[in-house]
């Protein structure tokens, strides 16, 4: 149990001291920082279809649909939660603190093995599968339903570049170049990383277009020095926190849930909230002359975004509400402490909540299928960290009642559920414990442990009676 706290405990915390890093002395690339970066959700994903590639079905399908499921009940309360009170929470917080709460669900990635392989306590819901092949069809079938909706999404992206790419020419004017260059070097952009600056007819807003190979184009129109110093000051904001890989995240979570009806409406929000946030950083210690021109700016600029890009304009629905925030901001509270209690929540889901129980068996075909060394084997209650002994009691009675119950592997390697009554024997010179309770037996051998949930209730009374005899 220790090591489950201690990583949460270590996460929260980390949560809140980030979060209070950010000051309006904070450097430009400083007020940038992103503290949920959405790339955790995707690597584990990933990793966990080729794992499932590579070691099959039957090894790896239990822990990835419990990781499935704890990611899409977790995005369903964090999106749904989100949604409820979101005007309360624009209205209170800043916009910072509403963009990383969208983003709350990609904490899973960073405690997610260590929190479901360890849970503290008995989980509140425990999904049995009765077949074995049950677990490969609702994997295939929501993997590939999936699969279909997120490679529309990318479609749509390689589309939108493919047209973009037609109309694009190298910008080559040299004082933009330099402008652009001192305000990367503002954000402390590395000279190897350095993005490169396009125009385009077709656009009537300034564009940040890709994931990883990044491209910022501008529009064929005449800007000042002014305008074209806070267009790349918006448009570095977006590079350094990387939404682009948040949006190529929110297609994920839109693709991976599609049963959700939160998902639909959350993640337009959520893209209202992270050009919410841009504008925050871009006007931290803005006069109310340069919030103007920028409210200007993005009234001149409308360009509806497409695949995973963002740029300066707004959407028709947030455009009151955004230039309203950027003309007259309203002094809003830091959610450092908000963020660090729903950081807590979410960690503590897949310990709390979700269990997912499979390889259905008789109890009694744990213990060899009863070839058990009766001369050898002890019992023991334990109590208070203390230990009952029971020297005689009835054993052929007590595997006969535990090979009437049914227990399923879960994917877990220790339940902290109240006290065990444990058995201890040793077969060929090597000591096997299995410990059990009302729910729950847990095999160890070595360093081996296997849990196993049992359906109905073992009768722990009629267990230690038997002990008694």
């Amino acid at each position: 149990m220790a090591p489950v706290f201690l990583i949460v405990i270590i996460a929260v915390f980390a949560v809140y001291f980030d979060f209070s890093r950010i000051t309006k002395k904070s450097s430009p690339k400083e007020r940038c920082r992103s503290i949920f970066n959405p790339n955790g959700i995707i690597r584990i994903l990933i990793l966990y279809l080729v794992l499932l590639l590579l070691q099959g079905y039957r090894n790896l399908a239990p822990r990835m649909i419990s990781f499935m499921i704890t990611f899409a009940f977790t995005t369903f309360v964090v999106f749904g939660s989100t949604l409820l009170f979101l005007d309360r929470l624009r209205d209170r917080y800043d916009s910072k603190t509403v963009y990383s709460l969208w983003l709350l669900p990609n904490v899973l990635y960073f405690v997610y093995y260590w929190v479901s392989a360890t849970p503290a306590f008995r989980p509140l819901f425990v999904f049995t599968i009765d077949h074995d092949n049950l677990f490969l069809i609702v994997l295939l079938i929501w993997l590939f339903i999936s699969g279909v909706l997120f490679l529309k999404s990318i479609i749509s992206h390689i589309r939108f570049r493919r047209k973009l790419d037609e109309n694009l020419y190298a910008l080559n004017d040299e004082h933009i170049l330099e402008l652009w260059n001192r305000r990367q070097d503002a954000y402390e952009i590395k000279e190897r990383k350095r993005i490169p600056l396009f125009t385009s007819p077709s656009l009537s807003s300034p564009v940040t277009v890709g994931v990883r190979n990044i491209i910022l184009v501008l529009p064929e129109k005449k800007y000042s020095d002014e305008d074209l110093e806070l267009i790349f000051d918006h448009e570095l904001v977006h590079i350094i926190r990387e939404d682009g890989i948040t949006k190529f995240y929110l297609s994920l979570c839109r693709a991976f849930n599609f049963f959700n009806p939160f998902i639909y409406i959350g993640t337009k929000k959520c893209s209202q909230d992270i050009e919410l946030a841009c504008d925050e950083i871009v006007l931290l210690d803005a006069d109310e002359e340069k919030r103007i021109k920028y409210g200007d700016l993005i009234l001149s600029s409308i360009q509806e975004t497409q695949g995973f890009t963002s740029c300066l304009s707004a959407d028709a629905q947030s455009l009151k509400y955004r230039l309203t925030n950027v003309i007259h901001p309203k002094e809003k509270k830091n959610g450092k402490i908000l963020l660090s209690v729903c950081t807590l929540l979410v960690l503590l889901i897949p310990s709390l909540l979700f269990g997912t129980a499979y390889n259905r068996q008789r109890a009694g075909d744990l213990f060899f299928n009863g070839n058990i060394d009766y001369e050898n084997m002890t019992i023991r209650k334990e109590r208070l960290n203390e230990y009952d002994i029971y020297q005689n009691p009835d054993k052929e009675r007590m595997i006969d009642y535990l090979n009437d119950l049914e227990a399923y592997e879960i994917y877990a390697s220790e339940i902290f559920d109240g006290n065990y009554i444990d058995i201890v024997f040793t077969k060929n010179d090597i000591s096997y414990m299995f410990s059990f309770n009302q729910h729950y037996i847990v095999f160890r051998r070595g360093n081996e442990t296997k849990v196993y949930y049992v359906k109905n209730t073992i009768d722990m009374e009629y267990i230690e009676e038997l002990c008694k005899l």
